[in-house]
């Protein structure tokens, strides 16, 4: 019998609890980050850069950078290319390979493909995302934790993949990410999968700074009938020499584009001799690529309406005689007074803001020709103009920031009415522009307009499917010599019709005609334009949810004529685009005063998401709430001397709606019920987009 003798050994203690032990861990990678994180200024680091894309026949291009990189945290990332190489196929011009745009996983937010990603260090990491340790490994003596990690919610744009976490210094050293693949995109983008790996080094003893990144992507985009083949790209950088802390020159960041220094070597000398060697298929594509292969010859779409585009290079692009600096713009529109309208418009290209135009058109049913034309001549290096304008022409008498006489013509031909009246203007206009200081970001036009304005009649009952069609009769205008001198100040983006994307800007408007000028007519309009988009919720998304709003007021002194009369615009049969009234329809509201808001938020694919609805979401169908309150005024002296009756709203008109956007990716569906009065209507517009 042999006896044992007995031996206590002292076991760690266990901690039972329901949470991973890679929960823990990250909570020490980021409490070890803020050690360091907000102590880090600047850097300056040499990246080697190299990009290539792909087809479904493999390798189409690849270029090649040299570049030193500059950081600052509050003014953001530039790069100096100092060396590039390319295949023959790629202009050194066209070079794309660029190292400036690459991400820091180990920033708290990441933006990628539009996204503000939640980094997996963020402070708050743990509240959105689920950690799990799926193993750990040894490197020089330590411990390495691999941990997955995934994202908590369904809405939020964050990663999904596996992390590494050095032990003791709990520093991440490693990632292999991708975006999560609920992400939904705006068209013309249908889907974009992209694939990350990066390391971390030690630099500067306590900062852990990338060393490297390599990027895999996929992206396909097109339009109904118009389909792109898929375009999968891959980079490679790396980078090295980090000095940190360091002063970096202010002329660094004066534009916010990539700089490439003027003695660049573009014969890629540099390049070779710092170059990650190529693969085997790099190698390759490098000898036999041709230089006739371009990109879009490697990309070419199909689709019904391929055939319209022709994206080939031509080299003699530039020598296509007058179409090469003159637009020729059709004028086609009909109405009840001047019948069918076949016009056409020339205008020169843009040439350093010089600008041409010559517009003439034959009107059938008054048997005459109308003529317009200006010219309009850059100053001080285009940071001022001047310009002048000659015009014989039919006019609107209204003032529509939505409709134009195109559109109108459709109300007329199918015997709905006429949305406009009209009047015959001849004269001509002389002004100046000026760029104000760019951190106005806005234009100032001072104009001086000579008009001479008599009254126009109906002259046609036609209607495509009516033949009693019996239009009403255009109210006369008051006759005489209209001298007017207007400034207009705009600020921000010009307002575009129909919603497509959400606009930012301001535009004022001064008008006055008096004795000063020797004009008949005396008074002074003033009218104003404020539109804006607020991102609200999800604000991480390349498209957040968001309001938007439309503010549009005008006022009169003096003794307005019918011909300036403020408006506010109505909505076309069932077609009732954002800043309308979407209850009312194929005439305006006018007034000598007049105030209306316009407003629809957009929750963008959310609610479908959250539903479930996953395919629709994917197809960029969208739910907004929309209203719109507002009213004209007519005081009694205005509409005395009329001598006819426009339509005035006699209260405040207030709607509230629902719609859903993107229906087969162009329509939009809009419910709208008026709170002031009876009826709910239906009506479509189209899609928006941002």
């Amino acid at each position: 019998m042999i006896r044992l003798t007995p031996i206590n050994y002292q076991l760690d203690a266990i901690t039972v609890t329901d949470e991973d032990p890679a929960v823990g861990i990250m909570r020490r990678v980021i409490e070890e980050k803020q050690k360091w994180y907000d102590s880090l200024r600047t850097y300056q680091s040499k990246a080697y850069t190299r990009t290539a894309l792909k087809n479904d026949s493999g390798i189409v291009s690849i270029a090649e950078s040299i570049s030193d990189i500059f950081w600052d945290y509050k003014k953001g990332a530039r790069e100096v290319v100092l060396s590039m190489d390319q295949s023959r196929n790629v202009d050194y011009d066209d070079n794309f390979a660029t190292a400036v745009l690459i991400d820091n996983f180990y920033s708290d937010d990441i933006r990628i493909q539009g996204f503000n990603m939640i980094g997996p260090t963020h402070p708050d990491a743990i509240e959105h995302y689920h950690f799990k340790l799926i193993g750990q490994r040894k490197l020089d003596k330590r411990i390495v934790y691999d941990i997955e990690l995934r994202p908590k919610g369904k809405l939020q744009p964050a990663f999904q993949g596996r992390i590494a976490i050095l032990d003791e210094v709990f520093a991440m050293i490693e990632v292999d990410l991708q975006p999560r693949d609920n992400l939904i995109f705006p068209p013309p983008i249908q889907s974009w999968k992209l694939a990350y790996k990066q390391q971390f080094r030690n630099f500067g003893e306590r900062f852990w700074l990338p060393a490297d990144v390599r990027i895999d992507g996929t992206i396909k985009f097109g339009f109904p009938g118009l389909q792109f083949p898929p375009i999968s790209y891959t980079q490679l950088t790396r980078l090295s020499g980090y000095q940190i802390n360091l002063a970096l020159p202010d002329t660094l960041f004066e534009s916010k584009i990539m700089r490439r220094e003027e003695h660049s070597d573009s014969t890629g000398a540099g390049v070779q001799a710092a170059r990650v060697p190529l693969s085997d298929v790099e190698e390759e594509a490098y000898e036999s690529l041709d230089s006739t292969l371009t990109i879009s010859k490697a990309f070419k779409p199909t689709g019904m309406f391929a055939r319209f585009v022709d994206f080939d290079e031509d080299e003699n692009e530039n020598d296509g005689g007058i179409f090469s600096f003159v637009n020729f713009i059709p004028k086609l529109w009909y109405n009840r007074v001047a019948g069918l309208h076949s016009g056409l418009q020339l205008q020169t290209n843009s040439f350093k803001k010089f600008k041409l135009r010559a517009e003439t058109g034959y009107r059938s049913e008054q048997g005459s020709w109308n003529y317009s034309g200006g010219i309009r001549v850059p100053l001080f290096d285009n940071e001022a103009w001047i310009e002048a304008d000659l015009f014989n022409e039919n006019v609107t008498r209204n003032r529509s920031f939505t409709w134009n006489r195109f559109f109108n013509s459709v109300l007329p031909l199918i015997g709905s009415g006429d949305y406009f009246d009209y009047y015959q203007r001849e004269g001509f206009s002389a002004g100046v522009g000026f760029e104000l200081p760019d951190k106005l970001n806005s234009t100032l036009q001072l104009t001086y307009n000579q008009e001479d304005h008599s009254p126009l009649k109906k002259n046609t009952d036609y209607a495509l499917f009516d033949d009693d069609n019996l239009f009403r009769e255009t109210p006369a205008v008051q006759s005489g010599d209209m001298r007017t001198l207007t400034a207009i100040l705009q600020y921000d983006d010009e307002y575009t019709p129909f919603g497509f994307v959400g606009e930012k800007g301001l535009r004022l408007e001064v008008e006055h005609s008096g004795e000063a000028l020797n004009s008949d007519f005396k008074f002074t309009r003033y009218s104003a334009q404020f539109y804006y988009q607020i991102p609200t919720f999800l604000r991480r998304r390349i498209i957040p949810n968001a309001l938007i709003f439309l503010v549009s007021a005008g006022k009169t002194t003096g003794s307005i004529p019918a011909q300036r009369l403020g408006a506010i615009d109505t909505g076309y049969e069932t077609f009732r685009p954002f800043g309308t009234f979407r209850s009312l329809s194929n005439r305006p509201l006018e007034g000598d005063e007049h105030l209306a808001v316009f407003w629809e938020h957009s929750f963008r694919t959310t609610p479908f998401e959250l539903i479930g609805l996953n395919q629709l979401a994917r197809k960029n169908w969208t739910f907004l709430i929309h209203g719109a309150s507002g009213r004209t005024w007519l005081s009694d002296k205005t509409r005395a001397k009329l001598g006819f009756t426009p339509i005035v709203s006699e209260e405040i008109h207030h709607e509230l709606g629902a719609s859903i956007s993107g229906i087969f990716g162009l329509l939009r569906i809009d419910y709208t019920k008026r709170l002031n009065g009876s009826g709910s209507f239906l009506s479509f517009g189209a899609t928006r987009i941002l």
